[in-house]
């Protein structure tokens, strides 16, 4: 999953900004404020601030971002949640489907 690197690649761009890395464009030097990446960050940092916020116990539905499929929660461990369907099957769009799934061998 891109979990691991978007979160990898948010650590590596603070770090060269907190040891003041100069960006060039064109030949010319630029600063990070003069970019859209501070904004960027701040917002990703605030959402991911706020989901730690979020709490979710047995028989809270969600729904999913992506593909507005519904599941329900039905136990809450705390660090993990395990989530049922609240429909028959799986829909998902096939553009996002290799950012969330990955191939699996049977047994795996």
């Amino acid at each position: 999953m891109l979990d691991k690197e978007f979160d990898e690649l948010v650590h590596y761009l603070e770090g060269m900004i907190a040891d003041g890395v100069q960006l060039i464009h064109g030949g010319h030097l630029i600063d990070w404020q003069d970019t859209n990446v501070l904004d960027l960050l701040g917002e990703i940092n605030k959402k991911k601030e706020a989901v730690k916020e979020l709490s979710y116990k047995s028989g809270d539905l969600l729904k999913n971002r992506y593909t507005g499929q519904k599941v329900a929660v039905v136990n809450d461990f705390g660090d993990k949640v395990m989530l049922i369907l609240t429909e028959e099957t799986i829909k998902h769009p096939i553009d996002t489907l290799w950012y969330h799934y990955e191939k699996s061998e049977p047994g795996d």
